[in-house]
């Protein structure tokens, strides 16, 4: 598993993601940055959790625990009660972000 500062290449990745996915109504209370880095440092955190091999594993891995981090802050900042049909649209919201991300910058190369 990556250390903290090779993870940290992935960030403008994750921030691109969470500006994607952030409700309008959490940009006056919390910045994607925010959530970026809590996502950065739980992966560190929980390292030995990772069970992948691959570039493309961690990079679902991060953007599973960011779906679940904006989640939470949706949660924090608003929601009374916690919706799991809106928790799995996030995290599909975010992996079609990253579809897009991937093939605009494929477009690009």
């Amino acid at each position: 598993m990556e250390s903290a500062s090779d993870l940290d290449r992935f960030r403008e990745y994750l921030r691109l993601l969470a500006r994607l996915q952030f409700e309008p109504r959490l940009r006056a209370k919390l910045d994607a940055s925010d959530i970026v880095q809590g996502t950065l440092l739980e992966a560190h955190q929980s390292r030995g959790q990772f069970r992948g091999s691959t570039e493309a594993e961690l990079m679902a891995w991060l953007r599973k625990i960011l779906s679940r981090n904006l989640a939470d802050a949706v949660k924090e900042y608003g929601r009374a009660k916690r919706d799991a049909g809106r928790e799995r649209s996030m995290e599909a919201e975010v992996d079609q972000a990253s579809g897009r991300l991937a093939d605009w910058l494929a477009a690009r190369q």
